[in-house]
């Protein structure tokens, strides 16, 4: 596909803007979620307070359960603190996640321009990410959780591989090696064990490409492996050393979700049903034309990176699949992959029409093939964007964030009680916040027996309300979408 070089860089600057609204645009609008966003809030948070890792989320009002996830992404999260506290407190930790999805848009269109001279085919790639709906979403590319950062990790590890195996030169392929296991320990300290689960991938790979034999009479192979494991080994024992207990932790709930269901229940065609029915139903449609291209003699560029690819999802789903814990976002590193596959087969689609078309009298051939390239890519790209306009409307529980910083704007009450039942880490993260950062007291409380005449109380469950407002005489300090409520409690029914 030949380009025009200034016409190209005009259509990457326009590109990288079209990129910003999936990936940034109201990133940090919903307060920090419940569940595993919150633990990373908290986390980061301690960090940036003290320096030290935090060993257990007690440290936190209502939290009692272990810190087990490896410390990178936290690490990085906390220098985005100073940052983004008084403007965006919540983009402290998501706009580092969103800064590693930027980081596989930008390794797309690197590699592009490698093996095709332009960017084109790195923009496609970029653009079919950006509309899959299992990636550009919440616990992904979406919130401050850590499974975007281990997908660029991974992917960027899948480039590394290829640079290793296809290198001649003995020397600069050690380099490579090493560079590769220093990615994939830097994988692991992102989310742990899953930092090996291409390794199955690669090794198809180099037996495809006849090295596998080589590479197991390599000394350097070995060395590579046995540091990797040290590495491993001496951050286990670590926090062992400085956490008693931890290895504990890690066995029985970080390692034991392999092979115990924790969370809801799924069958073992979950992922695969997912990817038809929600997280990738657009695309999935044009792998078999990507599979069909990969494979063939027909494909030149990025062949290598296609098979690659393909090698590396089929275990990835295969493993995955075979846990007994099975959530929504265990498959994000594949969608990258995923990209790459679909891509292939569509950039080499629009080559054979841009080439039939030429050699046509009676099309337009640029008219139609601009419309051609619109009609396929703007429907997804329009669904990604749109689904982010209503993300103030969110679950009762995760709300907390926006009536807290209600209250902190327009209201001088210090000493209040948040009322809520059942499991809350985002509310005791913005707890813990107020209370450490702004001389805030607030107590968190899950008994209806807690209140009296005179306190404030802030809650958000319907239920509570209810609970409340029949109990005692009240007045409304502030008010936040339908159950989100901060009475003053002034008398008794």
């Amino acid at each position: 596909m030949k380009t025009n070089p200034v016409r190209e860089r005009i259509v990457l600057f326009l590109f990288l803007i079209i990129c910003y609204f999936p990936i940034f645009n109201r990133l940090g609008t919903p307060p920090i979620k419940s569940w595993d966003e919150s633990l990373y809030a908290m986390r980061a948070f301690h960090f940036y307070e003290t320096g030290t890792y935090l060993p257990s989320f007690a440290a936190f009002p209502g939290m009692e359960h272990q810190n087990l996830k490896p410390p990178l992404m936290t690490l990085t999260q906390a220098l985005f603190f100073p940052i983004f506290e008084h403007s965006d407190l919540e983009m402290f930790l998501r706009f580092p996640i969103a800064l590693c999805v930027v980081g596989i848009v930008l390794l797309m269109l690197w590699y592009s321009k490698q093996i095709t001279g332009h960017y084109w085919l790195g923009m496609i790639w970029s653009t079919i990410l950006m509309t899959s709906e299992g990636f550009i979403r919440v616990h992904v590319g979406r919130t401050g959780d850590h499974d975007a950062a281990l997908s660029f990790f991974l992917f960027l590890s899948c480039f590394a591989f290829l640079k290793y195996i296809h290198e001649e030169d003995a020397k600069k392929k050690v380099r490579r090696l090493i560079l590769l296991s220093a990615l994939l320990y830097l994988t692991f300290l992102t989310k742990s064990v899953v930092a090996f689960f291409f390794i199955p991938g690669f090794i198809l790979y180099a037996a495809t490409q006849k090295q596998l034999g080589s590479i197991l009479r390599t000394r350097s192979t070995y060395i590579a492996g046995a540091s990797l494991l040290a590495g491993i080994v001496a951050y286990y024992g670590l926090m062992e050393y400085l956490n008693p207990g931890f290895m504990d932790g890690v066995r029985g709930h970080a390692l034991g979700r392999y092979t115990e269901a924790m969370g809801f229940q799924t069958h073992e065609d979950y992922y695969f049903k997912r990817l038809y029915e929600s997280s990738y139903k657009y695309w999935i449609y044009f792998i078999p034309l990507g599979l069909s291209l990969i494979f063939s003699n027909r494909l030149k560029q990025g062949k290598n990176l296609g098979q690659l690819a393909v090698y590396c999802t089929a275990p990835f789903l295969l493993i995955i699949t075979g846990s007994q814990t099975r959530y929504p976002w265990y498959d994000a590193p594949i969608y990258p992959l995923l990209a790459i596959i679909v891509g292939l087969g569509i950039y080499q689609f629009i080559l054979f029409l841009q080439d039939w078309m030429k050699r046509s009298s009676y099309f337009p051939a640029s008219s139609l093939l601009i419309y051609l390239v619109l009609g396929v890519f703007l429907l997804p790209y329009l669904r990604i964007v749109k689904q982010f306009e209503q993300l103030a409307h969110q679950d009762d529980y995760d709300q907390y964030g926006y009536i807290m910083e209600a209250v902190d704007k327009r209201h001088d009450i210090k000493t209040y009680k948040a009322y809520m039942t059942g499991y809350s880490p985002q509310l005791s993260f913005y707890i813990g916040y107020y209370n450490r950062r702004k001389a805030y007291d607030i107590s968190l409380h899950r008994e209806e027996e807690d209140f009296q005449v005179g306190d404030y109380v802030m809650f958000c469950q319907g239920p509570k309300r209810r609970f409340i407002e029949e109990k005692f005489e009240f007045e409304l300090v502030e008010g936040y979408g339908k159950h989100c409520r901060m009475l003053k409690l002034v008398g008794i029914r």
